[in-house]
């Protein structure tokens, strides 16, 4: 067969290409049927090449055996993170995506690695003029030491609820709609409180998965939701 006898992107590289080859895929629809870790032990195909693959697929709302499609409900352990509060509202949303690279920085120079990818936790949801009062910051596993700006806090512990969205970080509306309306069939409700007529989140936060460094387009990006539960 012929090495150009596929659908594969151009920039996946020759070895991962061969070895989807050698494994007998030659179509990307095919990668929907296997999960990704079976892809990741044929020889020659790297981390690289699976998260070219894995976005390839995002694009056209695939993903490999097993990705999450639809919402799944966990309990997770109290996660400490390093973070800077903001308040801003959609038209300076810039100065909150620019706490992003100021909080790698600082834990690069206190020699602190991330324990995951960056997150936004909202506090108190804003619009175009009100408001948002939100952290942002990374996961770490040791402690943090004192800061006037950067800020030691944790995850709670308990049931959250969590879905990936695919696809650029403007375009999440549908799929925070999608997680309100499973977590209202499932009957549940968010852990919420009021706060000067205004709703206050326990813990509803974003992972970005995508590292723009290596992604640069928003379009293929993927986005962890995640919202607490009420315990009851």
């Amino acid at each position: 067969m012929s090495t150009k006898d596929h659908d594969f992107p151009p920039g996946l590289g020759g070895p991962a290409t061969g070895a989807l080859l050698a494994a007998g895929y030659v179509r990307l629809q095919q990668l929907t049927e296997v999960t990704e870790a079976e892809l990741g032990r044929l020889h020659g195909m790297g981390p690289k090449g699976l998260r070219i693959l894995r976005e390839t697929l995002a694009v056209t709302g695939r993903s490999f055996a097993g990705t999450e499609r639809d919402p799944v409900l966990e309990t997770r352990d109290e996660q400490p993170y390093a973070a800077i509060g903001i308040e801003v509202t959609l038209r300076t949303w810039g100065e909150a995506n620019a706490l992003v690279a100021e909080v790698a920085g600082w834990l690069g120079r206190h020699g602190i690695a991330p324990a995951g990818p960056p997150f936004f936790r909202y506090h108190v949801l804003g619009g175009m003029d009100e408001k948002y009062e939100l952290e942002v910051g990374f996961p770490v596993t040791g402690p943090v030491p004192p800061d006037e700006r950067v800020r030691a806090g944790s995850m709670p512990a308990g049931r959250y609820a969590t879905l990936v969205h695919h696809g650029h970080p403007d375009q999440q509306g549908h799929s925070h709609a999608a997680l309100d309306k499973w977590a209202a069939g499932q009957g549940l409700e968010w852990q919420t409180s009021r706060r000067d007529g205004r709703e206050v989140w326990g813990c509803r936060f974003e992972s970005y998965l995508t590292d723009p460094a290596e992604q640069p387009d928003p379009a293929r990006w993927s986005i962890r939701i995640s919202y607490q539960v009420r315990t009851r």
